[in-house]
């Protein structure tokens, strides 16, 4: 039973009892309480009941006037609000909460609060704000002399500093949490805090002090049985031995924590391990196998939101193409990585990903914008005393100054790299690791002696008789091979008969295999300009891709324009006919524009067509500055017919279309389609708006159809989709049949209240089940997006 299981065993004595009291004559303070109790007790087991029971308790509460009553309800829906992923309201009731703590002398609660609202800030990147309620919560432990509070907050102020890069600032807290922990002998929060001391020594390059640290959390943690902490740190371990160069045994850590990640399906983890191992293949120059750990590593963080683990995926993807000499997709989406990293305010990644965007501009002989990324990189590293980073930009830098002939200045660049690599080679910290490692294996080596023990003895009891097993075993084999010496003697007269008969026939055969050779040697030839001519069409179709995804909004720009959104992208080959497309108007008309497209045909010809649609789309709307959606359809088409000659071609190559403006200010939502509808959910009801049934382009039906605007006001928000019919079309299920347009609609109204990330889990897994064995027929494109 698992320890959740057991705690919940526990609780529900309490549940029952606090119903059966619910269920008497009660004054309204004790009734409140017991609502907000039985709110707090099913937080970790049911989000929806502690909602229930605390929207209960606090309009009560709000009836006669309690304030600790109101206060402890707008906790209880403010952790709730944040398990679902809400987080807007989650601060919103948190701060509320605080106030009303504040306002009735709980000062203990409210410290609760102050903590619960600097971990949502932590996890947004507002680190200012984190800083803030965690420094409060820090107080009111120190004016209630209250250690757990007091404590808690000096790890949370030191994983704030740890995300801003100021490591030696996150020791100094680390450790004075550590002694009030060791004090009261809390050793679940002692490990937890070995494992950030470590942290913090790492990334400030001292790996014999990190190792120390790392190796008493992991001791703690096995002690405890607390797997998840125990991946944790085999991850951690890995950084170290993957920064000195020993990959096999910075796999080998790996390989434990993908193990135990695996069994918990723990997807932040996974993709630490999938971003370590592309490390590792990199660094093995295997940098094409590299780049598909870190696309894995991409898609998983994308799943959970991650902003900063987006921008670190992005670093290392960036990277890679640099090296693959691929400039122009580095400094992309180096791009990308630079805008998130500055949103969420670390340090640590800007410092690296200008030094990488430095290194591809030097590598571009683009000097100038080179020494400014370096440089840039090289005052974070200094700040944050990564020695390391210091070493990589001071190595450009100096190649830099050369080539634009500031000799001195190279010289002074170049005995900065020599400093950092003396310091970073020395050979008495890799004794030290290793005299470290090996007195770790030492003890459990003393460990595993009375196990050893216990095998031995019983090895021992097994011998005698498996040794009157083996002699009864030779008795029989000896009696067996009497018997076939006699039948042998039968045989070999036989065989002498039929190896005359074999002779003549091994004449003709030997004929036969000369010729045979020559057309083994002829299909050979055949085999390797088929396989050279297929090596060149996926090299070419893989770089179609890249294209194609570069094209793409990337996550960060759609995740800055519509804090809450999926999108679930599918395409059936390599590159796809669907493709979404985003302009971003605010500064000149405040609105957003989004399209969802469905080009003719899949793979390669729908990719053509994706990039004549994204060409035409930022033309129409981004410089020709068209604003409405019926008009820009319109011109789309006449557009497409145009560029592909279709008047004289009569081709029916084209596009069908949904394509929204958002207009921020005013909550307003205009929407025109060609062949794709607009599925959204207001109040509760599905509503669903009709795209014009002609596509975009090609020559049947009417030659210049009129695509209408349809309009629409959010101001109490909606949930809407846009979407190819690639799922609805795909067979599937007991009968092999389509999926079909109304069962699709049903799902999403099934689950247009869930977090959006939710959302896509759900399509992929309904999609999965109901593909089973079958080949998927088209490409798949789904957007949900949620305005508020």
């Amino acid at each position: 039973m698992s320890s959740t299981s057991l705690l919940w065993g526990q609780n529900q004595v309490l549940v029952d009892s606090l119903q059966e009291l619910l269920q008497g004559e009660l004054t309204d303070t004790t009734r409140i309480k017991a609502l907000n109790r039985l709110a707090r007790t099913y937080r970790s087991n049911d989000s929806t009941l502690t909602a229930t029971y605390a929207r209960e308790a606090l309009s009560l509460s709000n009836q006669i006037g309690y304030v600790p009553g109101m206060a402890d309800a707008y906790y209880h829906l403010a952790r709730s609000f944040r398990e679902n992923g809400y987080l807007r309201n989650a601060i919103d009731h948190n701060t509320i909460a605080r106030s009303l703590f504040e306002k009735a002398n709980l000062d203990k609660k409210r410290a609760y609060t102050c903590t619960q609202l600097g971990l949502i800030h932590q996890g947004q990147g507002t680190l200012n704000q984190a800083f803030r309620y965690f420094q409060e919560s820090l107080e009111i432990g120190r004016e209630l002399e209250n250690e757990v509070i007091e404590a808690t907050a000096l790890s949370n102020l030191g994983a704030t500093h740890a995300h801003s890069g100021e490591y030696e600032k996150a020791r100094q807290l680390y450790e004075e949490a550590l002694g009030i922990r060791k004090t009261r002998g809390d050793s679940s929060a002692i490990a937890t805090l070995y494992n950030n001391l470590g942290n913090a020594y790492k990334n400030q390059g001292n790996y014999p002090k990190a190792l120390t640290y790392y190796l008493d959390a992991l001791n703690l943690r096995q002690i405890q049985q607390e797997s998840s902490g125990v991946s944790t740190v085999f991850i951690n371990l890995s950084t170290i031995y993957l920064r000195q160069g020993d990959y096999d045994q910075a796999l080998e850590y790996l390989q434990k924590a993908l193990a135990i990640r695996e069994e918990l399906n723990e997807q932040s983890g996974l993709a630490i391990v999938f971003n370590n191992i592309g490390e590792i293949r990199r660094l093995q120059g295997s940098l094409q196998e590299a780049l598909e750990y870190f696309q894995y590593a991409l898609i998983t963080r994308q799943d959970i939101g991650d902003q900063r683990g987006i921008a670190a995926c992005y670093l290392n993807i960036g990277t890679t193409q640099s090296m693959l000499e691929d400039f122009g997709s580095a400094k992309s989406t180096l791009s990308n990585a630079d805008f998130l990293a500055r949103e969420v305010g670390d340090q640590e990644l800007i410092c690296k990903i200008q030094i990488e965007l430095g290194k591809v501009y030097y590598l571009q002989q683009m000097y100038p914008m080179a020494l400014q990324k370096l440089m840039e990189g090289m005052d974070i590293s200094k700040q944050l005393g990564l020695k390391d980073k210091t070493q990589d930009a001071a190595e450009y830098l100096a190649l830099t100054y050369q080539q634009l002939g500031r000799y001195q200045e190279a010289y002074e660049a170049h005995r900065l790299f020599k400093a950092m690599t003396d310091s970073l080679l020395n050979e008495t910290k890799t004794q030290q690791l290793t005299e470290i490692q090996m007195r770790h294996l030492f003890e459990q080596e003393l460990d595993s002696i009375a196990i050893e023990d216990a095998k031995r003895t019983s090895e021992l009891e097994g011998q005698v008789a498996r040794q009157r097993a083996i002699q009864l075993g030779t008795i029989i084999v000896l009696l067996m091979s009497v018997g076939f010496v006699l039948i042998l003697l039968r045989l070999y007269r036989s065989n002498q008969k039929t190896n005359e008969q074999l002779l003549e026939s091994n004449e003709e055969i030997q004929s036969n295999n000369e010729e045979i050779r020559s057309v083994n040697e002829s299909l050979q030839h055949s085999m390797e300009t088929v396989q050279k001519q297929w090596d060149e069409i996926t090299s070419s179709i893989l770089y179609a891709q890249r294209i194609q995804q570069a094209i793409l909004p990337p996550e960060g720009i759609l995740r800055s324009l519509l804090s809450e959104h999926f999108v679930f992208f599918r395409p059936r080959n390599v590159v796809s006919g669907d493709v979404y497309w985003v302009s971003d108007r605010r500064h000149l008309n405040g609105k957003v524009f989004i399209a969802a497209v469905d080009c003719t045909g899949h793979g390669v010809p729908g990719a053509f067509m994706s990039l004549i649609a994204n060409d035409l789309l930022n033309n129409l709307i981004n410089e020709r500055q068209i604003e409405d959606p019926g008009e820009i359809l319109d011109q789309l088409h006449l557009e497409i017919r145009q560029s592909l000659n279709q008047d004289t071609t009569f081709t029916q190559d084209g596009m069908d279309i949904a394509l929204v403006s958002i207009d921020v200010g005013k909550k307003v939502l205009a929407f025109s389609g060609a062949n794709l509808p607009l599925v959204y959910l207001q109040d509760g009801q599905m509503h669903k708006l009709k795209g014009n049934p002609a596509s975009i382009g090609g020559v049947r039906g009417e030659l210049n159809p009129t695509y209408a605007t349809h309009q629409l006001f959010y101001a109490g928000g909606l949930t809407f989709y846009l979407y190819s019919d690639g799922f609805q079309d795909q067979f599937g299920g007991p009968k092999g049949k389509k999926f079909m347009a109304g069962k699709f609609r049903e799902l999403l109204s099934q689950i247009h209240e869930l977090p959006l990330t939710n959302q896509k889990h759900v399509l992929e897994a309904t999609l999965d089940e109901w593909m089973d064995d079958q080949e998927q027929v088209d490409d798949i494109m789904v957007l949900g997006i949620r305005l508020v």
